[in-house]
C-alpha cells in the first residue's frame, strides 16, 4: 500500500531525526556509515505534509551544528544535496497557499544556509546558482504581507531566521573583504608571497563572487551595504589598482560589478552619499587609467550611473543636505573632466559612454562647459562633428550646441573653428540626408539649434529671457568674419525647408527622399506637395512626439528667415517651384492650426510653434519678393496655379488667424503685391484677393 509505505518512511525519518539530533556521537556514526546521500534523497522525498523533508532538514541542520568531521568534504563530493536543499526552499517559497508547514520549512532552510556559510562561502555560491536569490525574494515578500493570527508563530520563526541570515551575510561580506585586502597589501609589500599564503589568497578570491550574489539579491543588499562596506570597497579598488596578483583582472571586474549593483539603488546612494562621493567615486575615477579596456568601461559605466542619480542642478539645491551633495558631486566631476581627453580617444564603446555621460551632466549644469573648454574637450567634439566620423552621435551634436550657447557674448573664435574645421555646409547637408535616410529624426532639433546659434551670432543677435531677439555685444569684425564663413549655408535651404514639414502629412502618403521634392502634377488645385514626376505627396510622418515636431518646424523656419534676411543670394533659392511648394504646405498647416485652436478656444501646446512658423514664413516671403518685380512675378505665377496659397495668405491677413500684427501686415502686403502683379500682366488668371 503506497500510502502506508509513505507513512512508514516518514515515521522512520522522524525516528532517525529524534535519535541523531539529541546525540552528537549518534549523528557522527550515521554520517560515517551512510554519508550524506540519504539526506539528499530524503530532501527529495514526497510525503504527507512534507514530514520526511522536515526530518531530514533537522538531521542536516544538526549535522552542521555539531560540526561533524569531514562534513565539508562530503558536501563537496555530493553537491546534489545543495541542489536538493534549494528545491525544497523553492517549493516552499513558491507554494500557492504558503501554509505554516511551508513557513517552517523555509525557516529551517535559512538556518541551514547560515551554517553552510560559516562552513564555506563556496557552498552559498552554489546555492545562488540554484535560484537562492529568487526564493529569498519570494519568502521575504510573502511574510511581510501575511497577517494571519494562526501563522503568527511560524512567521515569527521565519523572521528570526531571516534576521540571523542577514546579519551573517553582512559579517561574511565584511570579513571576506578585509581578508582579501590584507592579502593584496601583503602581496604589494612583499611581492613574492610564500606558497601557503598564496594558496590562501587564491581561495579567498575564489569566494569573492558570493558578495556579488548578496548585493544582487534585493532582500539582502540593504542590510549588507553601509558606510563601512562602501569604505571597504573603495579601499579594495585603490589597493587592487596598483597591485598585480593571480586573477587580478577577474577580481577587479567582480569588484566593479558589486559597485554597479549598489549603484542601481537610488535610495542607498542618497543614504550613503558622503561615503559614495568622498571615497567610492574618486577611487572609481582613478580606475579609468587601467590598462584593461573592460575595467575602464565598467568604471566609467558605474561612475555614470552614480553621478546621473546624485547630480542635480544648482536651482534644486534647497536644503543643506542637497547643497552638500551638489558640492561633493561637482568636486568629483572636476576630477573626472581631465580624464576626458583619454576617454574620447579610447575604444568606441568607452567614448560613446563618455559622451553620453558628459552630455547628461551638461544638460543638468551648463557651467561644466567652461571646464570642458579648459581641458581641450571642445576641439575633440568639433573634430567629431562630421558625417562619417564614428563618434558623431546625438550626444556629440547636443554637446556642440551646448558649447555654442554657453558663452554670452559668444566666443567667436570657437564659432569660427567650427566653421573652419570641416566644410560646415557639406557636413550639415550630408548629416541631414543621413538622418533622414536612416530615420534618425531625433538629430533634427539639435542640428538646427547649432545652425540657428551660428546665424544669430553672425547677425550680432541673441535671445533674451522672453525669447525675443536683441542686439548682442560683439565686434563688427568678428560678426563679419563669421557671416562670410556661413554664406555657403544657403545651399542647404531646400533641406531646411523640408524639415518645416515634419509631422504635417496625412498618414496614408508615402515618404519620399529628402531631396528633389517639387509640385504635384495633379493640377492647379493640388492639395499636397510631391516629388517631381510622381503623384505621391510628402509623407512627413515622424517618430518624434508632437511637441518635438512642432519645435523642429519652428526652428527650421527661424533658420530660413535668418538666411533670407542675411543673404540676398538665398532669395531666388526659396522661390524655386519646389521650395514654394514647401512654403505653401508649411504655411497652410500652421495657419489652419492657428485658426482651429483660436476658434475652438482650446489649449494647444503647439500653438506657439505654429505662430512662429507662420510669422517666419511670411517674413521670409516678404523679404524675398518685396523689392524685386521679377521675384514678385514668380510668386504671383505660383499663386495663379495654386489657389490654396493665396487663400492662406488671405486667412493670415485676418487678425484672429495671424500670429501677430507683423505677420498680418506681411500677409496683407503679399496679397496686395500678388494682386497688383496679376492685374498688370494680364497673362495669369485673375485672382480675387478680396481687397
Amino acid at each position: 500500500n503506497k500510502t502506508r509505505t509513505r507513512h512508514l518512511r516518514a515515521a522512520c525519518a522522524i525516528l532517525i531525526g529524534l535519535v541523531t539530533t539529541r546525540d552528537k556521537s549518534m549523528m557522527g556514526k550515521l554520517i560515517e556509515k551512510l554519508g550524506i546521500s540519504p539526506i539528499s534523497t530524503g530532501l527529495q522525498e514526497a510525503s504527507p505534509k512534507m514530514k520526511i523533508q522536515h526530518a531530514f532538514l533537522d538531521i542536516f541542520n544538526f549535522a552542521l551544528y555539531f560540526q561533524i568531521p569531514r562534513l565539508s568534504s562530503l558536501i563537496r563530493a555530493h553537491p546534489t544535496i545543495l541542489r536538493s536543499l534549494m528545491r525544497v526552499f523553492e517549493k516552499a517559497s513558491g507554494s500557492r497557499k504558503f501554509t505554516a508547514v511551508d513557513i517552517v520549512i523555509a525557516a529551517k532552510v535559512l538556518c541551514c544556509l547560515c551554517m553552510l556559510g560559516d562552513l564555506s562561502a563556496t557552498f552559498l555560491l552554489e546555492c545562488f546558482e540554484h535560484k537562492l536569490a529568487s526564493s529569498l525574494n519570494r519568502v521575504v515578500a510573502r511574510f511581510t504581507i501575511l497577517k494571519k493570527e494562526k501563522l503568527a508563530e511560524a512567521i515569527d520563526r521565519l523572521q528570526r531566521a531571516f534576521a540571523v541570515f542577514e546579519s551573517r551575510c553582512q559579517r561574511w561580506s565584511q570579513n571576506l573583504a578585509i581578508d582579501i585586502m590584507s592579502s593584496i597589501q601583503s602581496q604589494a609589500a612583499r611581492r613574492n608571497l610564500p606558497t601557503r599564503e598564496r594558496k590562501a589568497m587564491k581561495t579567498q578570491i575564489s569566494k569573492f563572487p558570493v558578495i556579488l550574489e548578496f548585493v544582487n539579491c534585493q532582500q539582502i543588499r540593504e542590510s549588507i551595504v553601509d558606510s563601512n562596506f562602501v569604505q571597504l570597497l573603495s579601499e579594495l579598488i585603490a589597493t587592487s589598482k596598483s597591485t598585480s596578483f593571480p586573477g587580478d583582472d577577474t577580481f577587479r571586474e567582480t569588484l566593479l560589478s558589486i559597485v554597479e549593483a549598489i549603484s542601481q539603488s537610488a535610495r542607498l546612494l542618497l543614504d550613503l552619499n558622503q561615503s559614495v562621493l568622498k571615497q567610492l567615486l574618486p577611487a572609481l575615477v582613478s580606475m579609468l587609467t587601467s590598462t584593461s579596456s573592460t575595467i575602464r568601461f565598467l568604471s566609467l559605466k558605474v561612475v555614470s550611473d552614480i553621478l546621473i542619480q546624485l547630480f542635480r542642478p544648482a536651482s534644486e539645491s534647497i536644503d543643506g543636505n542637497i547643497k552638500r551633495i551638489q558640492t561633493l558631486t561637482l568636486d568629483v566631476i572636476h576630477q573626472l573632466i581631465p580624464q576626458y581627453k583619454a576617454i574620447l580617444k579610447d575604444q568606441e564603446a568607452i567614448t560613446a559612454k563618455g559622451l553620453k555621460l558628459l552630455n547628461t551632466l551638461v544638460e543638468i549644469d551648463s557651467s561644466i562647459v567652461q571646464a570642458m573648454t579648459k581641458y581641450g574637450i571642445t576641439s575633440h567634439l568639433i573634430e567629431y562633428f562630421q558625417a562619417k566620423h564614428m563618434n558623431n552621435s546625438l550626444h556629440t551634436v547636443q554637446l556642440l550646441g551646448s558649447i555654442i550657447k554657453a558663452d554670452d557674448p559668444p566666443d567667436y573664435m570657437v564659432l569660427r573653428l567650427i566653421c573652419q574645421q570641416h566644410n560646415l555646409t557639406k557636413s550639415v547637408s550630408t548629416l541631414l540626408r543621413q538622418f533622414y535616410k536612416f530615420k534618425k529624426e531625433w538629430f533634427y532639433q539639435p542640428l538646427l539649434e547649432i545652425i540657428h546659434c551660428l546665424l544669430m551670432a553672425a547677425a550680432g543677435l541673441k535671445e533674451d529671457e522672453d525669447g525675443k531677439m536683441v542686439s548682442a555685444k560683439a565686434s563688427q569684425a568678428a560678426t563679419k568674419a563669421l557671416l562670410d564663413q556661413l554664406r555657403p549655408m544657403t545651399e542647404v535651404i531646400s533641406l531646411i525647408m523640408e524639415l518645416m514639414l515634419v509631422g504635417t502629412s496625412p498618414s496614408k502618403q508615402r515618404k519620399p527622399s529628402i531631396v528633389q521634392i517639387g509640385i504635384s502634377k495633379k493640377g492647379s488645385g493640388s492639395r499636397t506637395v510631391s516629388r517631381a514626376g510622381t503623384s505621391h505627396g510628402v509623407d512627413s510622418q515622424s517618430s518624434l512626439n508632437s511637441h518635438t515636431q512642432a519645435s523642429v518646424r519652428s526652428l527650421a523656419t527661424t533658420v530660413l528667415w535668418l538666411l533670407v534676411e542675411m543673404y540676398p543670394s538665398s532669395h531666388n533659392i526659396i522661390l524655386s517651384q519646389a521650395n514654394l511648394g514647401r512654403m505653401s504646405a508649411g504655411l497652410i498647416f500652421a495657419t489652419r492650426h492657428i485658426s482651429q485652436t483660436r476658434s475652438a478656444k482650446i489649449r494647444n501646446p503647439e500653438l506657439a510653434s505654429d505662430l512662429e512658423v507662420q510669422r517666419n514664413l511670411l517674413r521670409a516671403a516678404y523679404i524675398a519678393v518685396g523689392n524685386d518685380a521679377k521675384r514678385a512675378q514668380i510668386l504671383s505665377n505660383f499663386c495663379s496655379k495654386n489657389s490654396q496659397f493665396i487663400r492662406v495668405l488671405q486667412d493670415a491677413s485676418q487678425k484672429y488667424k495671424a500670429a501677430d500684427s507683423h505677420a498680418q501686415k506681411y500677409a496683407a502686403s503679399l496679397c496686395h503685391l500678388i494682386s497688383r502683379r496679376t492685374n498688370s500682366t494680364g497673362t495669369a488668371r485673375r485672382v480675387n484677393t478680396g481687397r
